[in-house]
């Protein structure tokens, strides 16, 4: 739940894991989104490799490819890793 509350941004919770989760975000928006914002990750120091890759790297992919296939106009990754 997001702790503002805005006509102009919606803030959706998802599994970024499931390609299935991505989709129902898109097909409850409602419309045509025009811009994604992905701000997800789990990153820890010295975590291992491949918990970063599916953490990171899989999901990041996997909303991009979901962005991608809904034709949003901008899709913005942010990151720390």
């Amino acid at each position: 739940m997001a702790i503002y509350k805005s006509d102009l941004v919606k803030f959706v919770q998802c599994n970024l894991a499931r390609e299935q989760t991505i989709q129902k975000v898109f097909d409850a928006a409602g419309g045509p989104v025009d811009y994604v914002f992905n701000l997800a990750a789990a990153t820890k120091y010295s975590q291992a490799p491949e918990v970063y890759k599916e953490n990171v790297v899989d999901t990041a992919k996997t909303a991009a490819n979901a962005a991608a296939k809904n034709k949003v106009k901008r899709f913005i990754h942010v990151s720390t890793a």
